[in-house]
């Protein structure tokens, strides 16, 4: 299943990423993660994190163990990319079912000086059963993550006005 969304959001790209990138605020716009933990900080913008998602109607609950890895570059522009991966302290389990990521993340691109084009791209194989009439309900709710992100970045900005 491969999924693309786009929005524009009056925040920088850093910004932008930041709010991604931040645990504490990741469960203000994710409603269906369940937890989402730091497995192992690399450095350099690279880490390990383990997320597991709730289940949702039919479809069981799911986890990610992804590599992520931050890019910024001199022309504004920055991404972060996820993949999966194995780690010694998480393995593999019965349940959650533990979906595959072949390439995933956001790109975010300054359009100008507090304004940015945010596309997120999402290539999964989410493994296990799921019934074939749910398979686009799925499809259509990782597509809408980006309105997610800009519902609670501008409901969080308004607050600080």
């Amino acid at each position: 299943m491969t999924v693309r969304g786009e929005i524009t959001i009056d925040v920088t790209p850093e910004e932008f990423i930041n709010t991604i990138h931040d645990f504490d605020q990741v469960y203000n716009f994710d409603q269906y993660l369940e937890s989402h933990k730091l497995i192992e900080d690399i450095g350099e913008g690279m880490y390990i994190t383990e997320l597991v998602f709730k289940k949702l109607l039919v479809i069981s609950r799911r986890e990610t163990l992804s590599i992520i890895k931050r890019f910024s570059f001199d022309n504004g522009i920055v991404i972060m990319s996820a993949v999966s991966t194995e780690h010694p302290e998480c393995p593999l389990k019965k349940e959650p079912v533990r979906a595959t990521i072949y390439c995933a993340g956001w790109i975010a691109v300054p359009v100008d000086s507090n304004k940015t084009r945010a596309i997120y791209i999402n290539s999964a194989n989410p493994n296990g059963d799921i019934p074939n009439m749910f398979k686009p309900k799925a499809a259509y709710t990782a597509a809408g993550m980006p309105k997610l992100v800009k519902q609670y970045i501008d409901k969080r900005d308004k607050k600080k006005k």
